[in-house]
């Protein structure tokens, strides 16, 4: 077969021009369409980058609801739940590894500042306790005395941040 005379090929309808025609084999859109995430994920996306406004020292903050979370694991951490302190640490290594020699330091910061706040929410509690032994607070824990108290947990992170940040200075 010949090639058909490009004089005689009449433009028109259904007919573009040959110039702009697609080439054999070429795909008539390259990149083609971008992948859409699974409805799941943009959820998770859209509701993680939401807003919260938070009261600290009595001006509030808004954050993303993704800070929150993290700022609460960071003061899990430093209340000693365990699986909440070897995230951070998982986390602040991944971010600066050539500090692994100063998080054991780090830890333990963390564990004797918990212990501080331990002991002064149980000597706050005796207080309370020889003033009106009426009203006893059983099993009052630092979990509890911050669970009525929101906006403590910022300073913890506050805390934990500058521990960080002088430990990757070094």
């Amino acid at each position: 077969m010949s090639k058909p005379d490009p004089s005689k090929y009449s433009v028109g309808y259904k007919k573009p021009p040959r110039h702009t025609q697609f080439k054999p084999g070429e795909s008539g859109n390259p990149k083609g369409r971008p992948k859409r995430l699974n409805a799941e994920a943009e959820i998770y996306n859209k509701a993680l980058r939401e807003p919260m406004w938070i009261k600290v020292n009595g001006r509030q903050k808004k954050l993303s609801t993704y800070e929150v979370i993290l700022m609460q694991r960071v003061n899990k951490a430093r209340k000693g739940f365990e699986r909440a302190t070897d995230k951070v640490l998982e986390f602040v290594r991944s971010q600066a590894p050539d500090s692994g020699d100063n998080l054991t330091g780090l830890l333990e910061e963390m564990r004797t500042a918990h212990a501080r706040l331990e002991a002064a929410a149980q000597e706050a509690a005796r207080k309370a306790e020889v003033q009106d032994p009426s009203e006893k607070d059983h099993g009052s824990s630092m979990g509890e005395t911050l669970a009525h108290c929101p906006g403590q947990w910022l300073p913890a992170f506050l805390f934990l941040r500058s521990l960080v940040s002088t430990a990757n200075s070094r």
